[in-house]
C-alpha cells in the first residue's frame, strides 16, 4: 500500500512541476490567473489519484466478496458426521488387529 502512495505522489509532483514549468515558460502568452489555476488543479491531482485508487480497490474487494459468496453457495454440503462413522472405523480396525 505504501509503495503505491509513493508512486502516486511522484506522478502528482511531476504533473505539478510540468504545470509550473509551463506557467514560467509561457508567462508572456498565458494570463497569470490561468497559470495559477492550472497549478492549483495540478496540486489537487495527487489527492484525486489517491481517492480513485482507493475507491477502485474497495470496489474490487466488494466484488471478490460477492464472488466468494456465490462460490460457497454452489458447493455441495458434506454429509453430517454424528460420530457413527468414526465408531465403525475404530471397530473395524480393532477387528483387523
Amino acid at each position: 500500500n505504501r509503495w503505491l502512495a509513493v508512486r502516486l505522489e511522484l506522478v502528482g509532483a511531476l504533473i505539478t512541476t510540468g504545470a509550473a514549468l509551463f506557467a514560467v515558460l509561457a508567462r508572456d502568452s498565458v494570463d497569470p490567473s490561468v497559470a495559477g489555476l492550472s497549478i492549483s488543479y495540478a496540486l489537487s491531482i495527487t489527492q484525486t489519484l489517491n481517492w480513485t485508487v482507493r475507491m477502485m480497490s474497495d470496489a474490487e474487494t466488494q466484488i471478490v466478496a460477492v464472488e466468494r459468496i456465490e462460490e460457497y453457495a454452489e458447493l455441495e454440503t458434506e454429509p453430517r458426521d454424528d460420530g457413527k462413522d468414526a465408531e465403525s472405523i475404530r471397530q473395524r480396525l480393532e477387528a483387523e488387529s
